[in-house]
């Protein structure tokens, strides 16, 4: 029985020594394979502000003469990109006034190169009665010889001399209507080509505006805007529009921008070109980075308190950041 209990007590010391061995390699070995080491954590300073998602650019969608509303394609609120179909115009007074006028060129180009036959008719008389006269001049100055020798009367040389003169008279009237009439003429020509200028220039503003207009099969107005959404609708199918009555406006979604402010305090550590992390109130989730563009350099009273507006840049907007969303903006100063 001694050595049964004798037997127990060694074992039981033999693992108790053991057991104690290999606790302390474990406690050795911790140090390299277990034991981390901890950093302290640096904060980043930022300033906290509150700012409203805004577009910089928007599109007053006009046209340039006069026409009517025939269908409306979208409506308030709704998205658009480069060529959308707009709305559906009446271009028939605008065709028609084009195609009159150049009608009207036609004609007057067609004046203008006929020659004149009152002219040329009186060129051709002209001609004859110079012939006529140089014939009365030879007839008379032969009389005169044959009167100096007494070989006709002088009753018949009077006549010789008369048909003379009425000849050179003749010649000298027909000469100042014919100058008169070419003047008259290079006058109406000369009205002829301003009138035909003035109708190409006409012509040439109207179909500039139907191109600027960006029409589809010549009546159906497109966006010019490659990523925008309809803010404003303003005409109502049957309306008639003119160059000053707006039909919709549209907001350029790429020209979207973070408009927040700065305490007063705060301005001396703000920077254009600092970084920003913006999260809309719509999804606190989403996180958006981006830059400051521009600090004003004026101060404004809002509620009370004096704050410098200041615009941020966007990098990763997104269809989600939409206009007049608010934000909240975190700017991320420089260490010192």
């Amino acid at each position: 029985m001694k050595k049964g209990i004798l037997l127990v007590m060694v074992v039981a010391l033999s693992f108790g020594l053991f057991g104690c061995g290999g606790g302390n390699a474990q406690a050795e070995a911790m140090p390299e394979d277990m034991m981390e080491q901890t950093e302290e954590v640096k904060e980043v300073p930022k300033i906290d502000a509150f700012g409203v998602v805004k577009v910089r650019e928007m599109q007053n969608v006009k046209v340039d003469f006069n026409s009517k509303v025939e269908k409306v394609f979208v409506k308030a609120g709704e998205k658009v990109a480069l060529n959308t179909e707009l709305v559906e115009l009446d271009l028939s007074k605008l065709n028609n006034e084009l195609e009159d006028q150049k009608l009207d060129l036609e004609e007057k180009e067609y004046e203008l190169s006929m020659k004149d036959v009152d002219v040329t008719k009186m060129i051709n008389d002209l001609k004859v009665s110079r012939d006529n006269f140089q014939m009365a001049k030879d007839d008379y100055f032969k009389s005169k010889d044959l009167y100096a020798k007494n070989s006709i009367s002088k009753e018949e040389l009077d006549k010789k001399e008369l048909t003379y003169k009425e000849s050179q008279k003749n010649v000298t009237n027909m000469e100042l209507s014919l100058s008169d009439t070419k003047n008259n003429k290079n006058n109406n020509d000369r009205k002829l080509i301003n009138s035909i200028s003035k109708a190409k220039r006409n012509i040439s503003i109207l179909e500039k505006k139907i191109q600027d207009a960006n029409l589809k099969d010549g009546s159906i107005l497109l966006s010019k805007v490659n990523n925008g959404v309809v803010q404003k609708l303003d005409v109502l199918e049957g309306d008639y529009l003119t160059n000053e009555i707006k039909i919709m406006t549209i907001m350029d979604l790429d020209t979207r921008y973070i408009e927040t402010e700065i305490a007063e305090e705060f301005v001396k550590d703000v920077k254009v070109g600092q970084k920003v992390e913006v999260k809309s109130m719509a999804n606190l989730d989403k996180v958006y980075t981006g830059s400051i563009k521009r600090i004003w350099k004026t101060s404004e009273n809002r509620n009370g308190e004096t704050v410098v507006p200041v615009e941020i840049e966007i990098d990763n907007l997104d269809d989600n950041l939409l206009v007049n969303f608010n934000v909240e903006v975190k700017i991320i100063l420089e260490e010192n």
